[in-house]
């Protein structure tokens, strides 16, 4: 599964006008246009749609959206 492609539909299902790529995924949530909100609502999702849970040290360590993905990743192969 690639996990971009699930924060990509959760971003549409949500009506968030962003489309994560390969040249803005090192970029801050703030700088593509994602506020705290938004980001957490995208991080819960993922969570309930995987059956995975992100620390609370994890998240609090995210600031991009690779960020998020390296520790989505990680998070299912515990």
């Amino acid at each position: 599964m690639e996990i971009m492609n699930e924060v990509n539909k959760i971003l549409k299902e949500k009506n968030i006008n962003i489309v994560l790529t390969n040249s803005n995924i090192n970029k801050t949530f703030k700088e593509i246009g994602l506020d705290s909100l938004a980001s957490m609502t995208i991080i819960v999702e993922l969570e309930e749609k995987l059956g995975i849970s992100i620390s609370d040290e994890k998240l609090m360590a995210m600031k991009t959206p690779k960020d998020l993905i390296e520790s989505v990743t990680s998070s299912m192969k515990k």
